[in-house]
């Protein structure tokens, strides 16, 4: 037996996932756990989870536990289990905080700079600093003005507080950043960015990447072929380039949403790298 491991899990509008049923609060056996191929999967990286439930799925996200035999991926930070509670379920921008306090938790106390193989680099405080470089290397920064930045093929970077930014490059990368005037970016191959907060900007380059913001006035913007970009939030905008795909929420006065729609950029009804925001349920070009 394991030791339990939180991890995250997404899952369809039903909660169901790979043909198995599920509900919050239950735990889950299955005979065998081999990665890919057998037991139930998670992410210990939340936003990895969008690499097989991409948001324009409309997927829904919980918290789990994971436990009995444990099998994790040579690459990234998916395993599977042959136990699993689903603890609870939620939001994208739940999902972004957790990933900017889990990649924080597991560098805190690392130097600010690291380089290698899955090396990993931690800072905290005021206007801190942290870069990581290799291959699933770790970047976690927190405080106000902060910075962390990763490279290298399935890195992750994540940064917590005022104007706090997170970078990172290579295939499959993920960069999550939280707080207001946030900015995550990401590039690479199947690369992930997320942000969260009022003014907050995601941006992801590279094929198949996706960019997704959350708060009040925030942006989004796609670069690359078949990207996605997801701005959630009141006066939220977004815009991608030929060929990508757009998803927009619109809110009313007293901050319930009241549509979410999506939209590919063709050229003509929705034009490349033009902003666009939602207003009585359809797409209007808006200031960048």
């Amino acid at each position: 037996m394991s030791e339990k491991i939180i991890a995250y899990k997404a899952m369809d509008k039903n909660m169901m996932c790979r043909d198995k049923q599920y509900e919050v609060g239950k735990t889950y056996t299955e005979p065998e756990a081999d990665c890919c191929h057998a037991g139930m999967h998670a992410c210990e990286n939340p936003l990895d989870v969008l690499h097989y439930y991409p948001l324009k799925d409309s997927p829904r996200f919980f918290e789990v536990e994971c436990g009995g035999n444990v099998d994790k991926s040579g690459n990234g930070s998916k395993l599977s289990c042959t136990e699993l509670t689903v603890k609870g379920e939620v939001n994208f921008a739940g999902l972004v905080r957790a990933t900017v306090n889990a990649v924080f938790n597991r560098v805190k106390g690392k130097e600010p700079f690291s380089s290698g193989y899955s090396s990993t680099a931690g800072s905290s405080g005021n206007s801190s600093t942290a870069g990581s470089s290799g291959c699933s290397s770790t970047a976690g920064s927190s405080g106000n003005s902060s910075t962390a930045g990763s490279s290298g093929d399935y890195s992750t970077a994540g940064s917590s507080g005022y104007y706090s930014t997170a970078g990172s490059s290579g295939y499959y990368s993920t960069a999550g950043s939280s707080g207001d005037y946030s900015t995550a970016g990401s590039s690479g191959y199947y690369s992930t960015a997320g942000s969260s907060g009022y003014y907050s900007t995601a941006g992801s380059s590279g094929c198949y990447s996706t960019a997704a913001a959350t708060g009040a006035y925030c942006r989004a913007k796609a670069d690359g072929k078949d990207n996605i970009a997801v701005a959630n939030g009141a006066h939220s905008k977004a815009r991608g380039t030929l060929g990508c795909y757009l998803v927009l929420t619109e809110y009313d006065d007293d901050g319930h949403m009241i549509c979410a729609k999506m939209a590919r950029v063709d050229g003509s009804a929705i034009r490349e790298n033009v902003y666009y925001t939602l207003k009585n349920g359809e797409f209007v070009e808006a200031k960048p």
